[in-house]
Protein backbone atom coordinates (compact mmCIF):
# COMPACT_ATOMS: atom_id res chain seq x y z
CA UNK A 1 0.00 0.00 0.00
CA UNK A 2 2.68 2.32 0.87
CA UNK A 3 4.22 1.93 -2.55
CA UNK A 4 1.35 2.71 -4.33
CA UNK A 5 0.63 5.94 -2.31
CA UNK A 6 3.92 6.86 -2.85
CA UNK A 7 3.28 6.13 -6.65
CA UNK A 8 0.02 8.27 -6.85
CA UNK A 9 1.98 10.85 -4.73
CA UNK A 10 5.07 10.99 -7.11
CA UNK A 11 3.12 11.77 -10.76
CA UNK A 12 2.30 15.73 -9.57
CA UNK A 13 6.01 15.41 -9.41
CA UNK A 14 6.97 14.07 -12.40
CA UNK A 15 4.33 15.84 -14.48
CA UNK A 16 6.04 19.50 -13.33
CA UNK A 17 9.34 18.37 -13.40
CA UNK A 18 9.09 17.62 -17.08
CA UNK A 19 6.66 20.57 -17.62
CA UNK A 20 9.32 22.59 -16.59
CA UNK A 21 12.34 21.16 -17.97
CA UNK A 22 11.47 19.50 -21.01
CA UNK A 23 13.06 15.98 -22.74
CA UNK A 24 16.73 16.79 -23.26
CA UNK A 25 17.40 18.88 -19.47
CA UNK A 26 14.81 16.04 -17.91
CA UNK A 27 17.29 13.26 -19.29
CA UNK A 28 20.24 15.17 -17.75
CA UNK A 29 18.24 15.29 -14.28
CA UNK A 30 17.13 11.86 -14.38
CA UNK A 31 20.54 10.66 -15.39
CA UNK A 32 21.41 12.69 -12.36
CA UNK A 33 19.33 10.72 -9.79
CA UNK A 34 20.25 7.25 -11.53
CA UNK A 35 23.84 7.72 -10.41
CA UNK A 36 22.76 9.14 -6.74
CA UNK A 37 20.30 6.22 -6.55
CA UNK A 38 23.28 3.09 -7.84
CA UNK A 39 25.73 5.33 -5.50
CA UNK A 40 23.14 4.64 -2.31
CA UNK A 41 22.63 0.96 -2.89
CA UNK A 42 26.27 0.73 -3.41
CA UNK A 43 27.62 2.32 -0.28
CA UNK A 44 24.17 0.96 1.67
CA UNK A 45 25.75 -2.27 1.58
CA UNK A 46 22.23 -3.98 2.53
CA UNK A 47 22.17 -2.42 6.22
CA UNK A 48 18.84 -1.23 5.94
CA UNK A 49 17.30 -4.62 5.44
CA UNK A 50 19.86 -6.34 8.03
CA UNK A 51 19.20 -4.42 10.47
CA UNK A 52 15.48 -5.20 10.69
CA UNK A 53 16.26 -8.63 11.07
CA UNK A 54 18.18 -7.73 14.00
CA UNK A 55 15.75 -5.71 15.77
CA UNK A 56 13.42 -8.25 15.41
CA UNK A 57 16.01 -10.72 17.17
CA UNK A 58 16.96 -8.18 19.92
CA UNK A 59 13.23 -6.63 20.26
CA UNK A 60 13.73 -8.26 24.01
CA UNK A 61 17.01 -6.59 24.81
CA UNK A 62 16.84 -2.23 25.06
CA UNK A 63 20.59 -2.13 25.16
CA UNK A 64 21.45 -4.14 22.21
CA UNK A 65 18.66 -3.17 20.58
CA UNK A 66 19.25 1.07 20.85
CA UNK A 67 23.29 -0.16 20.23
CA UNK A 68 22.53 -1.94 17.01
CA UNK A 69 20.27 0.65 15.36
CA UNK A 70 23.04 3.61 16.22
CA UNK A 71 25.87 2.19 15.08
CA UNK A 72 24.41 0.88 12.01
CA UNK A 73 23.30 3.92 10.89
CA UNK A 74 26.65 5.86 12.21
CA UNK A 75 28.36 3.48 9.87
CA UNK A 76 25.85 4.17 6.74
CA UNK A 77 26.09 7.36 6.81
CA UNK A 78 30.07 7.20 6.86
CA UNK A 79 29.53 5.03 4.49
CA UNK A 80 27.72 7.17 2.59
CA UNK A 81 29.73 10.45 2.60
CA UNK A 82 32.80 8.44 1.69
CA UNK A 83 30.64 7.08 -1.79
CA UNK A 84 29.58 10.99 -2.30
CA UNK A 85 33.49 12.11 -1.79
CA UNK A 86 34.16 9.06 -4.25
CA UNK A 87 31.29 10.35 -6.37
CA UNK A 88 32.50 14.38 -6.49
CA UNK A 89 35.73 13.29 -7.40
CA UNK A 90 35.15 11.01 -10.60
CA UNK A 91 32.01 12.67 -11.58
CA UNK A 92 33.95 15.12 -14.17
CA UNK A 93 35.62 12.27 -15.92
CA UNK A 94 32.47 9.87 -15.94
CA UNK A 95 30.50 12.50 -17.72
CA UNK A 96 33.01 13.23 -19.98
CA UNK A 97 34.23 9.93 -21.05
CA UNK A 98 31.46 7.63 -20.21
CA UNK A 99 28.11 9.82 -20.46
CA UNK A 100 30.10 12.40 -23.38
CA UNK A 101 27.83 15.15 -21.26
CA UNK A 102 30.29 17.41 -19.50
CA UNK A 103 27.49 19.20 -18.59
CA UNK A 104 25.96 16.69 -16.04
CA UNK A 105 28.76 16.94 -13.78
CA UNK A 106 27.38 19.90 -11.87
CA UNK A 107 24.04 18.01 -11.62
CA UNK A 108 25.70 15.05 -10.37
CA UNK A 109 28.02 16.67 -7.89
CA UNK A 110 24.39 17.91 -6.22
CA UNK A 111 23.11 14.98 -6.07
CA UNK A 112 25.71 12.97 -5.10
CA UNK A 113 25.26 14.90 -1.31
CA UNK A 114 22.09 12.98 -1.29
CA UNK A 115 23.52 9.55 -1.12
CA UNK A 116 24.71 9.57 3.05
CA UNK A 117 21.08 10.89 3.77
CA UNK A 118 19.36 8.16 1.56
CA UNK A 119 21.38 5.57 3.13
CA UNK A 120 20.66 6.83 7.00
CA UNK A 121 16.63 7.41 5.90
CA UNK A 122 16.97 3.55 4.51
CA UNK A 123 18.79 1.87 7.50
CA UNK A 124 16.11 4.43 9.87
CA UNK A 125 13.40 3.09 7.71
CA UNK A 126 14.49 -0.67 8.07
CA UNK A 127 14.93 -0.06 12.11
CA UNK A 128 10.93 1.05 11.94
CA UNK A 129 10.08 -2.12 10.05
CA UNK A 130 11.66 -4.29 12.74
CA UNK A 131 9.99 -2.33 15.39
CA UNK A 132 6.72 -3.27 14.06
CA UNK A 133 5.97 0.72 13.44
CA UNK A 134 5.65 0.70 9.86
CA UNK A 135 3.19 3.80 10.40
CA UNK A 136 6.39 6.04 10.70
CA UNK A 137 7.72 4.35 7.49
CA UNK A 138 5.00 4.75 5.49
CA UNK A 139 4.14 8.55 6.76
CA UNK A 140 7.55 9.44 6.05
CA UNK A 141 8.70 7.45 2.87
CA UNK A 142 5.52 6.93 1.03
CA UNK A 143 3.33 10.65 1.84
CA UNK A 144 5.99 12.97 3.44
CA UNK A 145 8.99 12.27 1.39
CA UNK A 146 6.76 12.65 -1.96
CA UNK A 147 4.93 15.78 -0.67
CA UNK A 148 7.74 17.54 0.52
CA UNK A 149 9.79 16.54 -3.07
CA UNK A 150 6.58 18.06 -5.07
CA UNK A 151 6.73 21.29 -2.77
CA UNK A 152 10.44 21.77 -3.87
CA UNK A 153 9.90 21.21 -7.36
CA UNK A 154 6.69 23.65 -7.78
CA UNK A 155 9.01 25.87 -6.12
CA UNK A 156 11.09 25.82 -8.62
CA UNK A 157 9.03 25.48 -11.64
CA UNK A 158 6.91 28.50 -10.56
CA UNK A 159 10.18 30.51 -9.96
CA UNK A 160 12.04 29.22 -13.08
CA UNK A 161 15.04 28.56 -11.53
CA UNK A 162 16.69 26.17 -13.91
CA UNK A 163 18.45 22.36 -13.57
CA UNK A 164 20.80 22.94 -11.08
CA UNK A 165 17.73 24.11 -8.56
CA UNK A 166 15.65 21.54 -9.86
CA UNK A 167 18.89 19.03 -8.83
CA UNK A 168 19.14 20.35 -5.58
CA UNK A 169 15.62 19.54 -4.46
CA UNK A 170 16.90 15.99 -4.53
CA UNK A 171 19.20 15.91 -1.37
CA UNK A 172 17.14 18.62 0.35
CA UNK A 173 13.87 16.72 0.26
CA UNK A 174 15.67 13.60 1.39
CA UNK A 175 17.45 15.46 3.97
CA UNK A 176 14.00 16.79 5.27
CA UNK A 177 12.57 12.94 5.44
CA UNK A 178 15.89 11.57 7.08
CA UNK A 179 15.43 13.96 9.85
CA UNK A 180 12.08 13.00 10.78
CA UNK A 181 12.67 9.31 9.76
CA UNK A 182 15.45 9.33 12.27
CA UNK A 183 13.80 11.47 14.92
CA UNK A 184 10.79 8.89 15.15
CA UNK A 185 13.83 5.86 15.19
CA UNK A 186 15.49 7.52 18.27
CA UNK A 187 11.87 8.54 20.11
CA UNK A 188 11.10 4.58 19.64
CA UNK A 189 14.48 3.05 21.07
CA UNK A 190 14.21 5.40 23.50
CA UNK A 191 17.40 6.93 25.71
CA UNK A 192 19.28 4.72 27.83
CA UNK A 193 22.95 3.05 27.24
CA UNK A 194 23.24 1.46 24.26
CA UNK A 195 25.79 -1.52 23.64
CA UNK A 196 25.90 -4.30 20.76
CA UNK A 197 26.55 -8.13 21.31
CA UNK A 198 29.92 -9.67 20.77
CA UNK A 199 29.92 -9.88 17.31
CA UNK A 200 26.90 -7.70 16.61
CA UNK A 201 28.36 -5.48 14.09
CA UNK A 202 29.50 -8.25 11.91
CA UNK A 203 26.30 -10.15 11.51
CA UNK A 204 24.52 -7.03 10.58
CA UNK A 205 27.18 -6.30 7.85
CA UNK A 206 27.14 -9.63 6.58
CA UNK A 207 23.68 -10.91 6.32
CA UNK A 208 23.73 -6.91 4.87
CA UNK A 209 26.01 -8.10 2.38
CA UNK A 210 24.42 -11.38 1.45
CA UNK A 211 20.85 -9.42 0.44
CA UNK A 212 22.92 -6.18 -0.77
CA UNK A 213 23.88 -8.68 -4.00
CA UNK A 214 20.38 -9.19 -4.85
CA UNK A 215 18.98 -5.44 -3.73
CA UNK A 216 22.44 -4.09 -6.19
CA UNK A 217 21.53 -6.09 -9.22
CA UNK A 218 17.68 -5.31 -9.31
CA UNK A 219 18.61 -1.47 -9.52
CA UNK A 220 21.25 -2.05 -11.91
CA UNK A 221 18.76 -4.06 -13.99
CA UNK A 222 15.94 -1.38 -13.30
CA UNK A 223 18.11 1.74 -13.95
CA UNK A 224 20.49 -0.01 -17.29
CA UNK A 225 18.15 1.31 -19.74
CA UNK A 226 18.98 4.76 -18.48
CA UNK A 227 22.25 4.32 -18.24
CA UNK A 228 22.23 2.56 -21.60
CA UNK A 229 20.45 5.75 -23.23
CA UNK A 230 22.79 8.01 -21.60
CA UNK A 231 25.77 6.70 -22.50
CA UNK A 232 24.57 5.42 -26.63
CA UNK A 233 22.46 8.28 -26.95
CA UNK A 234 22.15 11.13 -24.24
CA UNK A 235 20.35 12.97 -22.15
CA UNK A 236 16.99 13.79 -24.70
CA UNK A 237 17.06 10.26 -25.14
CA UNK A 238 16.85 9.28 -21.22
CA UNK A 239 13.82 12.29 -21.00
CA UNK A 240 11.45 10.91 -23.66
CA UNK A 241 12.35 7.54 -22.32
CA UNK A 242 11.13 8.33 -18.70
CA UNK A 243 7.53 9.10 -18.79
CA UNK A 244 7.19 6.02 -20.82
CA UNK A 245 8.41 3.37 -18.38
CA UNK A 246 6.75 5.52 -15.37
CA UNK A 247 3.84 5.04 -16.81
CA UNK A 248 4.68 1.24 -17.54
CA UNK A 249 5.62 0.67 -14.19
CA UNK A 250 2.09 1.43 -12.97
CA UNK A 251 1.60 -2.33 -13.40
CA UNK A 252 3.84 -3.40 -10.73
CA UNK A 253 2.08 -1.86 -7.88
CA UNK A 254 -0.84 -4.02 -8.14
CA UNK A 255 2.16 -7.25 -7.40
CA UNK A 256 3.18 -5.11 -4.13
CA UNK A 257 -0.34 -4.74 -2.70
CA UNK A 258 -1.52 -8.40 -3.52
CA UNK A 259 1.98 -9.56 -2.11
CA UNK A 260 1.08 -7.42 0.89
CA UNK A 261 -2.92 -8.45 1.16
CA UNK A 262 -1.70 -12.26 0.99
CA UNK A 263 2.30 -12.19 2.73
CA UNK A 264 0.77 -13.49 5.95
CA UNK A 265 -0.99 -16.26 4.50
CA UNK A 266 1.67 -17.03 2.25
CA UNK A 267 4.31 -17.04 5.51
CA UNK A 268 1.97 -19.45 7.31
CA UNK A 269 1.42 -22.21 4.55
CA UNK A 270 5.46 -22.50 4.25
CA UNK A 271 6.10 -23.03 7.75
CA UNK A 272 3.01 -25.79 7.93
CA UNK A 273 4.49 -27.19 4.84
CA UNK A 274 0.70 -27.63 2.87
CA UNK A 275 2.16 -27.25 -0.55
CA UNK A 276 -0.79 -28.07 -2.02
CA UNK A 277 -3.10 -24.91 -0.18
CA UNK A 278 0.11 -22.84 -0.92
CA UNK A 279 -0.42 -24.27 -4.97
CA UNK A 280 -3.92 -22.83 -4.87
CA UNK A 281 -3.09 -19.27 -3.58
CA UNK A 282 -0.73 -18.85 -5.60
CA UNK A 283 -2.84 -19.45 -8.69
CA UNK A 284 -5.09 -16.84 -7.29
CA UNK A 285 -2.29 -14.27 -6.40
CA UNK A 286 -1.18 -14.85 -9.90
CA UNK A 287 -4.90 -14.11 -11.27
CA UNK A 288 -5.40 -11.11 -9.33
CA UNK A 289 -2.58 -9.70 -10.16
CA UNK A 290 -2.80 -10.57 -14.09
CA UNK A 291 -6.83 -9.51 -14.02
CA UNK A 292 -5.87 -6.05 -12.03
CA UNK A 293 -3.23 -4.85 -14.38
CA UNK A 294 -5.85 -5.65 -17.52
CA UNK A 295 -7.59 -2.08 -17.63
CA UNK A 296 -4.73 -0.50 -16.43
CA UNK A 297 -3.44 -1.64 -19.21
CA UNK A 298 -5.28 -1.30 -21.69
CA UNK A 299 -5.93 2.53 -20.80
CA UNK A 300 -2.46 3.54 -21.18
CA UNK A 301 -2.11 1.23 -24.57
CA UNK A 302 -4.75 2.98 -26.36
CA UNK A 303 -4.47 6.27 -24.35
CA UNK A 304 -0.53 6.83 -24.51
CA UNK A 305 -0.74 9.94 -26.46
CA UNK A 306 -2.83 12.28 -24.46
CA UNK A 307 -1.54 10.42 -21.01
CA UNK A 308 2.05 11.30 -22.25
CA UNK A 309 0.98 14.50 -23.61
CA UNK A 310 0.69 15.43 -20.04
CA UNK A 311 4.09 15.99 -19.68
CA UNK A 312 4.60 18.34 -22.84
CA UNK A 313 4.32 18.32 -26.21
CA UNK A 314 8.01 17.57 -27.05
CA UNK A 315 7.02 14.19 -24.99
CA UNK A 316 4.46 13.10 -27.34
CA UNK A 317 6.08 10.84 -30.70
CA UNK A 318 5.71 8.02 -32.48
CA UNK A 319 8.67 6.12 -30.94
CA UNK A 320 7.48 7.35 -27.62
CA UNK A 321 4.35 5.79 -27.98
CA UNK A 322 5.37 2.99 -29.26
CA UNK A 323 7.85 2.48 -26.77
CA UNK A 324 5.30 2.93 -23.72
CA UNK A 325 3.40 0.17 -25.31
CA UNK A 326 6.05 -2.45 -25.39
CA UNK A 327 6.82 -1.38 -22.03
CA UNK A 328 3.17 -2.09 -21.14
CA UNK A 329 3.16 -5.75 -22.90
CA UNK A 330 5.94 -7.07 -21.20
CA UNK A 331 5.17 -5.64 -17.47
CA UNK A 332 1.37 -7.43 -18.42
CA UNK A 333 3.39 -10.46 -19.14
CA UNK A 334 5.52 -10.17 -16.11
CA UNK A 335 2.08 -9.09 -13.67
CA UNK A 336 1.05 -12.71 -15.59
CA UNK A 337 3.94 -15.29 -14.85
CA UNK A 338 7.14 -13.76 -12.99
CA UNK A 339 5.61 -11.06 -10.58
CA UNK A 340 4.32 -14.04 -7.74
CA UNK A 341 6.97 -16.68 -8.12
CA UNK A 342 9.13 -13.67 -6.79
CA UNK A 343 7.40 -13.73 -3.53
CA UNK A 344 6.87 -17.00 -3.31
CA UNK A 345 10.24 -17.86 -3.61
CA UNK A 346 11.86 -15.17 -1.46
CA UNK A 347 9.20 -16.56 1.81
CA UNK A 348 10.47 -20.15 0.91
CA UNK A 349 13.79 -19.24 1.49
CA UNK A 350 15.05 -18.99 -2.01
CA UNK A 351 17.13 -15.85 -1.64
CA UNK A 352 20.08 -17.15 -3.29
CA UNK A 353 18.50 -19.23 -6.04
CA UNK A 354 16.66 -15.32 -6.49
CA UNK A 355 19.93 -13.61 -6.62
CA UNK A 356 21.35 -15.67 -9.28
CA UNK A 357 18.33 -15.07 -11.53
CA UNK A 358 18.76 -11.27 -10.67
CA UNK A 359 22.41 -11.39 -11.71
CA UNK A 360 21.10 -13.50 -14.77
CA UNK A 361 18.68 -10.89 -15.92
CA UNK A 362 21.27 -7.71 -15.27
CA UNK A 363 23.66 -10.04 -17.65
CA UNK A 364 20.76 -10.75 -20.17
CA UNK A 365 19.90 -6.76 -20.12
CA UNK A 366 23.10 -5.55 -20.69
CA UNK A 367 23.62 -7.63 -23.65
CA UNK A 368 20.84 -6.73 -25.09
CA UNK A 369 21.54 -3.48 -24.40
CA UNK A 370 24.77 -3.43 -25.91
CA UNK A 371 22.79 -4.73 -29.41
CA UNK A 372 19.15 -3.43 -29.29
CA UNK A 373 19.91 0.65 -27.08
CA UNK A 374 22.68 1.38 -29.25
CA UNK A 375 21.22 1.13 -32.63
CA UNK A 376 17.22 1.45 -32.03
CA UNK A 377 17.13 4.04 -28.45
CA UNK A 378 14.44 4.48 -26.50
CA UNK A 379 12.56 1.11 -28.45
CA UNK A 380 15.52 -0.42 -28.07
CA UNK A 381 15.77 0.26 -24.36
CA UNK A 382 12.25 -1.33 -24.05
CA UNK A 383 12.96 -4.17 -25.82
CA UNK A 384 16.12 -4.91 -24.08
CA UNK A 385 14.39 -4.33 -20.65
CA UNK A 386 11.06 -5.98 -21.47
CA UNK A 387 12.76 -9.24 -22.77
CA UNK A 388 15.26 -9.89 -20.11
CA UNK A 389 12.70 -9.71 -17.47
CA UNK A 390 10.24 -12.18 -19.24
CA UNK A 391 13.33 -14.93 -19.58
CA UNK A 392 14.18 -14.43 -16.11
CA UNK A 393 10.16 -14.11 -15.39
CA UNK A 394 9.91 -17.96 -16.55
CA UNK A 395 12.75 -19.00 -15.42
CA UNK A 396 11.14 -17.93 -11.70
CA UNK A 397 7.90 -20.05 -12.63
CA UNK A 398 10.18 -22.69 -13.76
CA UNK A 399 12.22 -22.81 -10.29
CA UNK A 400 8.99 -22.57 -8.08
CA UNK A 401 7.78 -25.61 -10.42
CA UNK A 402 10.75 -27.52 -9.30
CA UNK A 403 11.20 -26.53 -5.93
CA UNK A 404 6.88 -26.66 -4.87
CA UNK A 405 5.43 -29.01 -7.56
CA UNK A 406 2.84 -25.91 -9.07
CA UNK A 407 3.01 -23.44 -11.39
CA UNK A 408 0.73 -19.65 -11.03
CA UNK A 409 -2.02 -20.15 -13.38
CA UNK A 410 -3.95 -23.02 -15.07
CA UNK A 411 -6.31 -23.73 -17.78
CA UNK A 412 -8.45 -20.96 -16.45
CA UNK A 413 -6.09 -18.00 -17.36
CA UNK A 414 -7.27 -18.55 -21.40
CA UNK A 415 -10.53 -16.06 -19.75
CA UNK A 416 -7.72 -13.40 -18.73
CA UNK A 417 -5.99 -13.71 -22.37
CA UNK A 418 -9.53 -13.86 -24.27
CA UNK A 419 -10.21 -10.77 -21.66
CA UNK A 420 -7.76 -8.93 -23.11
CA UNK A 421 -7.46 -9.50 -27.23
CA UNK A 422 -11.20 -8.71 -26.99
CA UNK A 423 -11.46 -5.97 -24.70
CA UNK A 424 -8.58 -4.41 -26.49
CA UNK A 425 -10.80 -4.43 -29.40
CA UNK A 426 -13.75 -2.73 -27.80
CA UNK A 427 -11.70 -0.04 -26.28
CA UNK A 428 -9.36 0.12 -29.56
CA UNK A 429 -13.15 1.21 -31.47
CA UNK A 430 -13.96 3.59 -28.08
CA UNK A 431 -10.66 5.60 -28.46
CA UNK A 432 -11.33 5.53 -32.31
CA UNK A 433 -14.81 7.69 -31.12
CA UNK A 434 -12.92 9.51 -28.68
CA UNK A 435 -9.94 10.64 -30.27
CA UNK A 436 -11.29 14.57 -30.78
CA UNK A 437 -12.33 15.04 -27.27
CA UNK A 438 -9.92 16.52 -24.85
CA UNK A 439 -6.80 14.29 -23.49
CA UNK A 440 -8.21 14.41 -19.54
CA UNK A 441 -11.93 13.30 -20.76
CA UNK A 442 -10.43 10.65 -23.04
CA UNK A 443 -8.24 9.26 -20.39
CA UNK A 444 -11.11 8.93 -18.52
CA UNK A 445 -13.84 7.32 -20.64
CA UNK A 446 -10.78 4.87 -21.38
CA UNK A 447 -10.18 3.90 -17.73
CA UNK A 448 -14.16 3.74 -17.01
CA UNK A 449 -14.80 1.59 -20.48
CA UNK A 450 -11.79 -0.87 -19.55
CA UNK A 451 -13.18 -1.87 -16.21
CA UNK A 452 -16.57 -2.00 -17.40
CA UNK A 453 -15.70 -4.50 -20.44
CA UNK A 454 -13.24 -6.45 -18.37
CA UNK A 455 -15.98 -6.61 -15.80
CA UNK A 456 -18.58 -7.68 -18.37
CA UNK A 457 -16.43 -10.20 -20.26
CA UNK A 458 -15.30 -11.97 -17.14
CA UNK A 459 -19.21 -12.24 -16.36
CA UNK A 460 -19.96 -13.74 -19.60
CA UNK A 461 -17.24 -16.00 -19.09
CA UNK A 462 -18.36 -17.14 -15.66
CA UNK A 463 -15.16 -16.05 -13.73
CA UNK A 464 -15.67 -14.00 -10.34
CA UNK A 465 -12.18 -13.10 -9.62
CA UNK A 466 -12.97 -9.48 -9.99
CA UNK A 467 -15.56 -9.48 -7.53
CA UNK A 468 -13.35 -11.45 -5.55
CA UNK A 469 -10.66 -8.50 -5.39
CA UNK A 470 -13.88 -5.75 -4.89
CA UNK A 471 -15.34 -7.76 -1.84
CA UNK A 472 -11.40 -7.91 -0.08
CA UNK A 473 -11.13 -3.85 -0.89
CA UNK A 474 -14.61 -2.72 0.73
CA UNK A 475 -13.78 -5.50 3.56
CA UNK A 476 -10.75 -3.57 4.22
CA UNK A 477 -11.72 -0.19 3.52
CA UNK A 478 -14.40 -1.06 6.87
CA UNK A 479 -12.04 -2.51 8.77
CA UNK A 480 -10.01 1.38 8.26
CA UNK A 481 -13.06 2.60 9.31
Amino acid sequence: MGSMVTALLSYPRNWLMARALGPEALGTYVLGGTIALLGATIFGFGLSTSITKYIVEYSENPVHLRGGARKTMKIGFLSGTIGALILVIVSLPLCKFVFHQPELAPIMIIVSFSIPITILMNIASGISLGLGNVKHQVIVNSILLPLIWTAFVALVWYKKLGLSAMALTIPVSTLVAASLATWFVLRSVGAGPADMPEGGVRQIVSIGLILFVSSLAYTVWLRMDTLALGAFWGPSEVGLYTPAFQASSLLTYMLVAVSSLFSPTVTSLLAKNEKAELGKLFKEMSRWCFYGNIPIALTLYFGAAPFLGFFGRAFVTDISIMTLRVLLAFFLFYSLVGAMPSIVLAMGGQHKNLAKLEILMVFIAGVLHLLLTRKLGIIGAALASGCSLAVVAILRTALVKMVFGFLGFDRTIWKGIVTVLVGGLIIAGINTVTIAFPALIRLLILAVASVLVEISLLLIMRDSTVFDIINVIVRKMKTIR
